[in-house]
């Protein structure tokens, strides 16, 4: 018991590192699971703009995009449900994850919290 408290109680190089690697591996999940998303957003950008170079509109539901723009619908790497798609008024689309909450924000995205959309304008 004595020799695990004292080994315990020394400072040494691996616990000095290991004190300021574990903190960054929660950052670290949080960085790839948001790349993930726009990689995954990405893919499903491509196909919405095959299929409005196709059929001169995009689809009402992304579910229209298979089989003939996509093999399968990637999920929300966060809650593994479908992606959230809507049309607006004016001929664009919201895409988006819920994020890092794991609450639908309606697609209001923060830098640290709510809903990961996809990036860019898109308009016709």
């Amino acid at each position: 018991m004595v020799l695990i408290g004292k080994s315990f109680s020394k400072i040494t190089a691996e616990k000095y590192l290991a004190a300021f690697a574990v903190p960054n591996f929660s950052h670290l999940f949080k960085l790839v699971a948001r790349s993930q998303s726009f990689v995954s957003e990405a893919l499903i950008v491509c196909a919405l703009e095959r299929y409005r170079r196709a059929n001169g509109e995009y689809p009402a539901t992304l579910a229209r995009l298979l089989p003939g723009f996509l093999e399968n619908l990637p999920h929300d790497i966060i809650t593994g449900e479908t992606l959230k798609y809507r049309l607006s008024a004016n001929g664009q689309f919201l895409l988006y994850s819920v994020g890092w909450n794991q609450k639908d924000d309606n697609g209001n995205a923060d830098k640290y919290k709510g809903d990961w959309v996809w990036p860019f304008e898109v308009s016709k």
